[in-house]
């Protein structure tokens, strides 16, 4: 049997229990909106990214750099006399691929994009100054200058190669 003295105390449980229940209701909502907000963020962020680096990659001209290094034509015997001129010009796009590889490293440009607006030119890049990366080395003593993009080809020729590998099974 009920008693009125034990209704009461039902009575304040159940208004316990819903003012908990409104609680972590109100609790999930804030964490909601905050976990949409954060996730809006990052997209914009994302989207900002990706908009900044197909921006860079139109200002960039390759022709005007394939040029260059066409000029450059390094064979063993004339690398150390081209560098040794101090002709800046003529490392210009070497210079250029490795702002853009650190620009890929520290999450300014967005890899994805670089690889498909100039992968090939970087790659070229790569293969005609590969030389003239060993030497500036050893010129200067320094075995870290041009890494990062000699990180960024090698990935992706990593990558490249697993494709393939892929699509041969």
């Amino acid at each position: 049997m009920i008693t009125e003295f034990s209704l009461f105390e039902f009575m304040d449980l159940l208004n316990n229990i819903s003012i908990f229940v409104i609680g972590l209701s109100l609790l999930f909502l804030l964490f909601h909106y905050y976990n949409s907000h954060r996730r809006q963020l990052e997209f914009n962020r994302e989207s900002e990214r990706k908009k900044y680096t197909y921006e860079y990659c139109m200002k960039i001209n390759p022709n005007d750099y394939i040029s260059r290094m066409n000029q450059h034509m390094f064979f063993e015997i004339n690398v150390d006399e081209a560098l040794s001129d101090d002709d800046n010009e003529m490392l210009e796009p070497l210079e250029l691929a490795t702002k853009i590889a650190m620009g890929v490293q520290i999450g300014i440009l967005d890899e994805a994009i670089i690889r498909r607006m100039l992968g090939s030119f970087l790659t070229s890049i790569y293969t005609k100054y590969k030389i003239v990366m060993i030497r500036q080395r050893e010129r200067t003593n320094s075995s870290y200058l041009y890494s990062e993009f000699e990180m960024l080809i090698e990935r992706w020729e990593r990558t490249k190669l697993n494709i393939e590998k892929r699509s041969i099974i």
